[in-house]
């Protein structure tokens, strides 16, 4: 596994055996992980002034999906430059490419690659 540099990750799923799942992972990799259950609880931690390194965002959840809620993140001028990568089981065609253009910087799938999710979260948080 890659050993990560001590980052702060926001990790948003409504399934908590996939925050759990990954989070631990994540944790076992140096990260400091916070959880959200929905779109809007991840727009609500975001509001409340803490940092986050990366947003990991799952694409399918209900009420607010991950598109809707990286828009919102998007068209909020405190979080310009925060990274935001799609987390999700779709296998629908243009599925990639619709998260890229609703404001997404990668896209990962489910049963996630812990290694390719490693690389992708030191890519996104190198300054």
């Amino acid at each position: 596994m890659i050993e990560q540099r001590k980052s702060r990750v926001l990790l948003v799923d409504d399934s908590e055996f996939n925050l759990d799942v990954i989070g631990s992972v994540l944790s076992a990799a140096g990260v400091e992980v916070v959880t959200a259950g929905s779109g809007v609880e991840a727009l609500d931690l975001l509001a409340s002034a803490q940092t986050f390194d990366v947003v990991l965002l799952d694409v399918q959840m209900p009420r607010m999906d991950g598109r809707e809620t990286v828009r919102r993140i998007r068209s909020d001028g405190r979080w310009p430059d925060l990274p935001v990568l799609a987390v999700t089981a779709s296998t629908v065609e243009g599925e990639r490419e619709k998260c890229l253009e609703a404001g997404m910087n990668d896209f990962l799938t489910k049963p996630v690659n812990f290694e390719a999710l490693l690389e992708s979260l030191a890519r996104w948080t190198r300054r």
